[in-house]
């Protein structure tokens, strides 16, 4: 819609474990993805990751910066696990 098209779009929180595989792990479909959705489908403009700090009940320093770095796979479920590489 040009009249929104200044807004920007954020991401569906966890947007993983779907039913079917319409392509909700990435923002725009990449090609040979093999998803439901055609290649190039956009879904947002933003990633939105919405990290608990806890990291499954585990509590140590720094856990807020681990939980927002995006390189860091670990028990925080951050850029990496939802969206990949």
């Amino acid at each position: 819609d040009p009249e929104l098209q200044k807004y920007p779009v954020f991401h569906v929180s966890e947007g993983g474990a779907e039913t079917d595989n319409v392509g909700l792990q990435f923002l725009a479909i990449p090609k040979g993805a093999t998803t439901l959705l055609p290649a190039g489908t956009e879904f947002a403009d933003y990633a939105n990751v919405h990290n608990y700090v806890s990291a499954n009940g585990v509590l140590e320093d720094n856990q807020a910066w681990q939980a927002a770095d995006p390189t860091l796979n670990s028990r925080w479920d951050g850029l990496f696990g939802e969206y990949g590489v």
